[in-house]
């Protein structure tokens, strides 16, 4: 679900990002030949809401970033499990009591 909203927001953004390209050239045009540029209202709305979509991009990317190191953290843990769920090394202290809190210790 995350990277399908991080490839919509993307999509969103490029788009957006030709949209102000474009804009900002029109501007300069009429900078150079001394015409006013009749779309400032809307290049500033324009840049605003694609700043605004890249802010919210860049945090859905922090997202995605963090739940893959949560997931790769986890699998590291499940890899230092021994066969009884419980990490390697922690297996007998469980053992005496009885409580793992990683999966049944036998």
């Amino acid at each position: 679900m995350l990277s399908y909203e991080a490839h919509e927001r993307s999509e969103r953004h490029n788009e957006m990002h030709e949209e102000v390209t474009l804009l900002e050239n029109r501007r300069s045009d009429c900078e150079r030949t001394g015409r006013p540029f009749a779309q400032a209202g809307e290049l500033e709305r324009l840049s605003q809401r694609y700043e605004s979509e890249a802010e919210s991009m860049g945090k859905l990317l922090n997202d995605i970033q963090a739940t893959y190191y949560l997931i790769s953290r986890s699998l590291e843990i499940l890899k230092q499990a021994d066969g009884e769920g419980c990490p390697t090394g922690r297996r007998r202290r469980y053992q005496r009591r009885g409580n793992c809190p990683y999966g049944n210790a036998v």
